[in-house]
């Protein structure tokens, strides 16, 4: 998904800054699959399907096809992109994260589709990570799981989807799905339990779709995990969009995105206009839609190179 802001500076000839942000490529899973003090760990011992298939690739790292769609992905926004550069050559800038190698793949990757040379992206961790920020306590980090429990409508017929989900998967070692208890923690995970495997399990069929693998043992087809997807989108929304969480989170981002909109993205005047292009998480995206209060509808599809939001 690349989330697109725009601002139409006030002057005249009148002129744009554009701001994409972008989560990086199709990965492969964690090593193990669940982290957190989830336990068991590893998302086959809630499958008779056994270990999960071959990546290709060392955990967390592009797979070949996520590569090759993002890739893509440049060639086909190459027409927009150029257009907010402005006149100037090079004056897209881009950030990725270089905390994650993934994340510099990505924005090469991208660069690459473009026809832009490698050389205009530089990796930047403390923008999607500030170091200087406090982590949140776990005891605040749990009030703000509590508060988003209460705020978002749980979907309908919750414990039996993932019941039907557990049923795809087989019964592994570990208990079913709707009984594994949900857990408010003030941990890396914020939510553990059986909604945190499920959507782990949802994730990673996402990962698998995205490399060209067959998803949860070849049992589930695209329109089956589309409508899936919801569990996932709710265990995401309590998880990872408290406020709190997002402000010590994306507060640093959302400041360097400002600034780029109001600077002219590439750093020069908004007379000139601009483009800037940051890669980073689907929880980037997450915390800036709720800092923002932005949201997306539900357009999701099946295309050649993999799914488009």
């Amino acid at each position: 998904m690349v989330l697109v802001l725009l601002l139409i500076a006030a002057a005249s000839p009148p002129s744009s800054s554009t701001v994409y942000i972008m989560r990086h490529c199709a990965r492969s899973t964690y090593l193990p699959d669940l982290y957190g003090g989830q336990r068991p760990a590893y998302l086959a011992n809630y499958s008779d399907g056994g270990d999960l298939p071959d990546w290709g690739v060392a955990p967390t790292l592009c797979t070949a096809r996520g590569r090759r769609i993002i890739q893509g992905q440049g060639r086909s926004l190459r027409g927009e992109i150029l257009g907010r550069m402005g006149p100037a050559p090079g004056r897209l800038k881009v950030t990725y994260d270089a905390g994650s190698t993934r994340d510099n793949t990505t924005a090469e990757d991208l660069l690459a589709g473009l026809g832009l040379p490698s050389i205009a992206r530089v990796g930047d961790a403390a923008v999607f990570d500030p170091p200087w920020c406090p982590q949140l306590t776990a005891a605040a980090k749990e009030r703000a799981v509590r508060a988003r429990l209460k705020a978002v409508p749980r979907p309908a017929r919750y414990e039996g989807r993932l019941a039907a989900l557990q049923a795809l998967l087989g019964r592994g070692v570990a208990p079913p799905l709707q009984s594994i208890p949900d857990v408010v923690a003030g941990g890396a995970v914020g939510w553990l339990g059986g909604s945190f495997v499920a959507s782990s399990w949802i994730e990673a069929m996402l990962l698998q779709f995205g490399a060209g693998l067959p998803m949860a043992y070849g049992r589930v087809a695209p329109p089956q995990l589309y409508e899936m997807l919801e569990l996932h989108v709710y265990y995401r929304a309590i998880a990872d969009r408290g406020l709190s969480i997002e402000r010590r989170g994306e507060s640093n981002l959302l400041a360097h995105v400002l600034r780029d909109l109001a600077s002219g993205a590439g750093g020069a005047s908004p007379q000139g206009g601009g483009a800037s292009l940051y890669v980073g998480h689907d929880t980037n995206l997450d915390g800036l839609s709720a800092l923002l209060g932005l949201g997306w509808p539900r357009l999701i599809k099946s295309t050649t190179s993999g799914i488009e939001v």
